[in-house]
């Protein structure tokens, strides 16, 4: 990878370590009380699934993780909804813990890890995509959202 910086498990592992700095070091605002906090529980199960599932896509599919150019394109299963499920189960995940820790400092966590998986990752990727696989992939990207 050229660019560490648009490594994406370090913006996902960065704001989940983030979320429990928050939880400790702002106590004042874990506000979410018992039992509302759990519903974080089904969003990280959903969010871990969808990652899960379509990053073993990839894997079946013999096609790269890294910011390089892929050999497949893969456009079945949730790449069926959107251009990015395995980020989009990181963003339901990310949010679902911010819910289960209860600290409502934390709620701008899922945010910043989209806007930095959105402009440092997606982009960079969505060119490469263009460049490899040209009007297949301009079609893709008419037919299906970005996110959801």
């Amino acid at each position: 990878m050229n660019n560490p910086i648009t490594f994406p498990p370090f913006y996902f592992f960065s704001v989940i370590i983030l979320n429990f700095v928050f939880y400790f070091i702002f106590p004042e605002f874990n506000k979410i009380c018992f039992p509302y906090n759990l519903a974080g529980i089904p969003a990280i199960i959903g969010g871990f699934y969808i990652s899960n599932k379509s990053s073993n896509l990839f894997t079946k599919s013999k096609t790269t993780f890294r910011l390089e150019e892929p050999s497949v394109f893969v456009q079945s299963d949730f790449y069926k909804i959107t251009r990015n499920p395995m980020y989009l189960g990181g963003l339901i995940l990310i949010f679902g813990q911010t819910i289960l820790m209860t600290n409502l400092i934390s709620l701008i966590n899922p945010v910043l890890f989209f806007l930095c998986i959105n402009y440092l990752c997606i982009l960079p990727e969505e060119a490469i995509m263009e460049k490899t696989f040209g009007a297949n992939y301009v079609k893709y990207k008419q037919r299906v959202r970005r996110w959801l």
